[in-house]
């Protein structure tokens, strides 16, 4: 399950993500050195294994349509098509291979 959904966010943003297990369980490290339009768009922070549901992330991204492709192309889901928000953006609203929600958001 942590190796398909690790892939499913490396393959999808081209984030780097490397295991740890120096606090006594298996923690995830997010490397993600990425940069939307000018602006901070990394990640900061990891994952563990999922004890109960939990809030959804945010992730800018230049293109929503664009990521939503690769959302479908890597086993991930759209819950939300592209939905705009007036004088601010767009978002679509997605599960990742493991059922786990986020949100895509590109800003205008």
């Amino acid at each position: 399950m942590i190796e398909r959904v690790t892939k499913f966010y490396s393959t999808l943003f081209g984030w780097q993500i490397e295991k740890n297990t120096s606090a006594g369980f298996d923690y995830y490290l997010i490397n993600t050195k990425n940069d939307v339009d000018g602006r901070a768009s990394s990640y900061s922070g990891g994952m563990i294994k999922k004890r109960a549901p939990a809030d959804h992330t945010v992730i800018y991204v230049p293109s929503v349509e664009e990521y939503a492709k690769k959302v479908d192309e890597n086993g991930g889901k759209i819950l939300v098509q592209k939905t705009e928000v007036k004088d601010m953006g767009y978002f679509i609203y997605c599960k990742d291979s493991e059922q786990n929600r986020f949100v895509l958001w590109e800003g205008i």
